[in-house]
């Protein structure tokens, strides 16, 4: 399934993590607003578990280990964010 899908999938994710930028430079405009804002702090919480997902993944599928227990956690956490985000109001004066 890795090799029959894999090329498409980082393909997926690269349009999803881009859009995912474009959106973020919307909401929060200055570098500031990543620790000033809730937005800007869920927003970092968000991206800080995306990385971490993206670095367990590739180190993962190197070892060819079947266990995900740990970033299923991962995930977990990314969602949660993501939720949070959805409902939470773009700070004033931006967006």
């Amino acid at each position: 399934m890795l090799q029959r899908f894999g090329r498409v999938a980082v393909l997926a994710f690269a349009i999803t993590a881009l859009t995912g930028v474009i959106r973020a430079l919307d909401g929060v405009h200055a570098l500031s607003g990543l620790w000033t804002t809730e937005y800007g702090l869920v927003l970092s919480v968000k991206t800080a578990g995306v990385l971490v997902m993206v670095a367990m993944s590739a180190f993962l599928w190197r070892r060819g280990s079947p266990s995900a227990r740990y970033e299923g956690w991962v995930v977990l956490l990314v969602l949660a964010a993501t939720a949070v985000l959805a409902v939470s109001p773009v700070p004033p004066g931006q967006g």
